[in-house]
């Protein structure tokens, strides 16, 4: 592995730093009291490219790697921002990932283009009350319909952005056999549709400006499109 300085990843460094130089203390302070997402922040960021920066070219993002995006969460929690701002971008920057390398065509063109401008905002649904990030142990359950789709009931906690995202990663039980821990698990980009999803905000000491959340999902329907890779 190669530790040397790279040009690159010191201009990406100074460059987040002067977008990150607009928003002070006193902004993130006051995000934070107000339990207020940070949606100018979040803006600035997705103009200058930053949130898109790891997805494809092909989709309109930056085609950068792991490593530049990790760059990017360093500066922006170096400028006061703390997880209050990295928050409110990473699950954007990193979360789709699964859905890079995984993801059927029609899921790419429909999901990557939006998060790559900025436009769609994503959480990420894995951990359980009875599971924690144990995943061989979750039970919130997809069931499959006559007409193919498929629907989601279960709970989740400690769901970043619950509030403010469109749709949620979501790691789900597809199978039937108690043996199979990992073989049963199935993952879907599934609409938070508050027709079917309830979400109860957590109280935290901390990073308040970005919805934690309960959330319990009551026979979400979901389309088979929307499954990321293999059930």
């Amino acid at each position: 592995m190669d530790f040397s300085p790279n040009d690159d990843h010191e201009l990406i460094a100074e460059a987040v730093a002067r977008r990150c130089a607009d928003f002070d203390d006193d902004y993130w302070s006051a995000c934070d009291q107000e339990h207020r997402f940070p949606w100018d922040f979040y803006a600035a960021m997705a103009a200058d490219g930053w949130v898109g920066m790891a997805l494809p070219e092909q989709y309109g993002g930056g085609g950068r790697g792991i490593t530049e995006a990790a760059i990017l969460m360093r500066e922006v929690a170096k400028s006061g921002a703390a997880m209050n701002g990295c928050s409110a971008l990473h699950l954007t920057v990193f979360g789709l990932e699964p859905v890079v390398k995984f993801g059927n065509d029609r899921l790419k063109q429909t999901f990557l283009p939006r998060a790559a401008a900025g436009d769609l905002h994503v959480s990420f649904g894995v951990t359980e009350p009875n599971a924690g990030t144990d995943t061989s142990r979750i039970q919130t359950k997809a069931t499959r319909q006559t007409d193919g789709s498929w629907r989601i009931s279960g709970q989740k906690i400690w769901t970043t952005k619950a509030l403010e995202a469109e749709v949620v990663l979501i790691l789900v039980r597809t199978g039937n056999d108690p043996d199979d821990r990992f073989g049963g698990l199935t993952l879907f980009l599934a609409d938070m549709d508050p027709d079917h999803v309830e979400v109860r905000p957590t109280k935290k000491l901390g990073r308040n400006a970005v919805t934690t959340g309960e959330t319990f999902y009551d026979e979400l329907p979901v389309d088979d499109w929307r499954m990321v890779g293999e059930e």
